[in-house]
């Protein structure tokens, strides 16, 4: 007797795999195994348990009321059975969007997740919000499943690199601790101010752990304030509109300096964490040139190339120009 494709084979309900689990079985199939029978081509017309092409299209989820507040167990509970991201296919980059993930399992918005592949390999793991486009940025890439002390081993190696190698102290106390991806700290940058450490999130799962991660990088260095504020875009990208958070007694300015120059930042309507500290080498530079010469320093914020060119490269008349009279 003929079947039409697509119809279910006889004696089969829908929903079942061949020991009769459901589907929608509480425990994943990643951690119970996954049993059947027949042809691979016959399980992958029934859909091998995936989701259907219109579940790829879901709705945006709800926010989370407890989404926004600081988390501070950044090692997921071995006991517990940790969220589960499923990709459609296998990627190299740290960002991962919506449309490239298969299916969730337990997993809320901010989550640390573990990350496999629909043949059900571990890729690693990351941290998820289905209420972004970008809804994984992966952290590791190890199969061991992360503690504490990989989040210790990221901060001190950012450290190391810009104390040690770098020896960005002989020059500065001004100076950017972690940027993002490149630490291995997606949608998280942290620049130092002296005494005070200003982050600016970009992904809720990093804005919900910067508290325990500044406190941590604040032991490392030797600094004793922290604030954190959520970039500009935070809301369309995220999802959320979470506030800004600042240690006890964190000044709502400092004096830094930078090769001899000091400059006052004030993290108080300001932009990005306070001052471009990242453009440290770019203004030292185009001192070079400035010798006498007549400086324009358009869009200058707080005026960081425009002193440099007075101040390091003996300009003989310098201009800055902003739309924001604040920062000058």
């Amino acid at each position: 007797m003929k079947r039409s494709r697509g119809s279910q084979p006889s004696g089969r309900k829908p929903g079942k795999d061949n020991s009769g689990a459901s589907q929608g079985s509480e425990r994943s199939q990643y951690e119970r195994g996954r049993s059947g029978s027949g042809s691979r081509k016959n399980r992958e017309r029934r859909g091998s348990g995936w989701p259907s092409a219109a579940e790829h299209q879901r709705p945006l989820e709800p926010p989370s009321p407890s989404a926004t507040q600081q988390r501070f167990d950044l090692a997921p509970d071995p006991s517990a059975a940790i969220p589960i991201v499923v990709l459609k296919t296998r990627i190299s980059q740290v960002a991962v969007y919506r449309k490239q993930i298969d299916r969730v399992e337990r997993a809320k918005h901010g989550d640390l997740v573990a990350v496999y592949s629909r043949d059900r390999q571990l890729l690693g793991y990351g941290l998820y919000n289905g209420r972004s486009e970008m809804s994984l940025r992966m952290l590791w890439r190890d199969p061991e499943l992360p503690a504490e002390a990989s989040w210790d081993r990221l901060l001190e190696n950012a450290v190391h690199l810009r104390r040690d190698l770098l020896h960005l102290d002989r020059t500065t106390n001004t100076y950017r601790v972690l940027h993002a991806e490149a630490d291995g700290f997606p949608g998280l940058v942290v620049d130092r101010f002296g005494d005070v450490l200003s982050a600016e999130a970009f992904s809720l799962g990093m804005y919900q752990r910067a508290t325990a991660l500044l406190q941590r990088l604040g032991s490392v260095l030797g600094t004793q304030h922290y604030l954190i504020q959520t970039s500009p875009q935070f809301l369309s990208q995220e999802g959320y509109d979470p506030a800004g958070v600042a240690s006890t007694g964190c000044p709502q300015e400092v004096i830094v300096q930078e090769y001899g120059t000091r400059f006052k930042v004030r993290f108080t309507g300001g932009h990005k964490t306070g001052f471009f500290c990242d453009q440290r080498e770019n203004r030292r530079r185009l001192a070079e040139f400035c010798e006498g010469k007549s400086v324009l320093d358009l869009c200058c914020y707080t005026g960081g190339f425009s002193v440099q060119a007075a101040k390091l490269g003996n300009a003989a008349e310098v201009t800055g120009v902003d739309l924001d009279e604040e920062p000058l």
